[in-house]
């Protein structure tokens, strides 16, 4: 629909965000038509066209500096290396650039994307950011960046200041930290990155979302369309599960248990290792009109009676714990 030219991609790849291979760059192309994509994008070729993976000789009619990108990489979006800033640099500009940003390089320059340890101007700590982060993303000094780290001892005062006392050393900013809410008394684990925006607490003091008291159920939800399951958690007189129903998801199973705050406590247990893996979330905010993106799963890491077998182990590790003295 874009280009014109028949294509047979499959349904699988399509899903992951590959589609027309002409489009990507990735199919054969007349050499006359692979000039004229790079001409339109301010690069002149200086040899005959190859292939769209092989580096090109061209000259560039902005800087006028030779350079050889891959038609490939064209058709992603890219360009000129020296107009965009990221073609070599010599040590001499790398070191000035860090220096520029209150970092005193401590070795030789690596290269863009490696660490290079430097000490701090300003709080003289030694960091290790490379030269890529510092030049695009603003990075810097992780030690004077308040919205990149912590210490331990900043975190630990940042969540006292917030009403919860750890019960456990700082995990980082972005992972769940057991502490004790100074309101209620009860054990918690929210993350300081949240606690920071202002959209994490505690959840037995907020007075929204289901009620951690409450009679509560794990579900497993399958969409056959996007490929995608669901594990996550509603009070069980709730009519959420039903409501994904609605929009094309399948009930596979549910799992009842006396208290939400138990639920909860599987649904995290189960969904944290694909977490980890990059494999949570599989669909984004847009495809989930009802919430709930973040606990979506691709149906080709793991089977539903896998999956199901998770919510059941974790269950059970969490009947075997002892319960605290604010639960009794």
């Amino acid at each position: 629909m874009v280009c014109g030219k028949e294509v047979s991609p499959r349904l699988v790849f399509v899903r992951r965000g590959q589609g027309c291979r002409f489009c990507a760059g990735n199919a054969p192309l007349p050499p006359d038509e692979a000039a004229e994509v790079m001409r339109a994008v301010g690069l002149e070729p200086l040899e005959p066209y190859r292939n769209s993976s092989s580096p090109w000789r061209c000259r560039c009619v902005r800087c006028g500096k030779e350079v050889a990108p891959k038609y490939s990489s064209i058709r992603r979006g890219g360009g000129c290396r020296s107009c965009a800033g990221t073609a070599p640099i010599s040590e001499a500009d790398a070191e000035a650039q860090m220096r520029a940003a209150g970092l005193e390089p401590l070795d030789a320059y690596p290269g863009l994307d490696d660490a290079w340890r430097c000490r701090c101007t300003k709080c003289h700590s030694e960091v290790s950011p490379s030269l890529f982060s510092v030049r695009y993303k603003g990075g810097g000094c992780r030690y004077c960046l308040p919205n990149h780290y912590f210490s331990p001892a900043d975190a630990e005062a940042q969540m006292r200041s917030s009403g919860f006392e750890p019960l456990e050393p700082y995990p980082g900013a972005n992972n769940p930290w057991r502490c004790r809410c100074e309101k209620c008394g009860n054990e918690v684990t929210p993350r300081l990155g949240n606690i920071r925006q202002g959209s994490g607490g505690c959840r037995y003091c907020a007075p929204y979302g289901f009620d951690p008291q409450s009679p509560g159920l794990v579900y497993l939800l399958h969409h056959p369309t996007y490929g995608a399951h669901k594990v996550g958690i509603a009070e069980q007189a709730s009519v959420r599960v039903q409501k994904f129903a609605g929009h094309g998801w399948e009930i596979v199973r549910t799992l009842p248990f006396a208290v939400a705050s138990d639920a909860y406590a599987v649904e995290q247990a189960v969904l944290a290792p694909y977490r980890a893996a990059s494999l949570c979330p599989f669909l984004t905010r847009a495809e989930m009109p009802l919430g709930g993106h973040t606990e979506t799963i691709d149906a080709e890491a793991v089977s539903l009676l896998d999956l199901w077998a998770e919510v059941v182990a974790a269950a059970e590790a969490i009947a075997r714990e002892p319960q605290s003295p604010s639960a009794q």
